[in-house]
């Protein structure tokens, strides 16, 4: 996962190793849990702390809601799906 998520990275800023680059934040949102979720034991919120992880990684920072509703950050909807059987 965490070299499918950096080559999207390295997609989205590209840029000489030897530059300082000041990334835009980007805010993580995602859905709430539901019963199949739960069922699961699947946490968004756990989801959204990997991918929040992984940017800061990266050197990426990561923004607010706030930042996110006043255009100041870029938004990463994260849509999971749990099926229960």
């Amino acid at each position: 996962m965490r070299t499918l998520f950096t080559a999207l990275v390295a997609l989205c800023y590209v840029g000489s190793p030897a530059q300082a680059q000041e990334f835009t934040p980007v805010y993580v949102a995602t859905e709430d849990d539901d019963d199949n979720a739960r069922a699961c034991e699947v946490s968004n919120v756990s989801i959204v702390a990997v991918v929040e992880s992984e940017l800061r990684y990266n050197r990426i920072p990561v923004g607010t809601r706030a930042q996110a509703i006043a255009d100041e950050a870029l938004t990463l909807r994260v849509n999971t799906t749990a099926v229960f059987n």
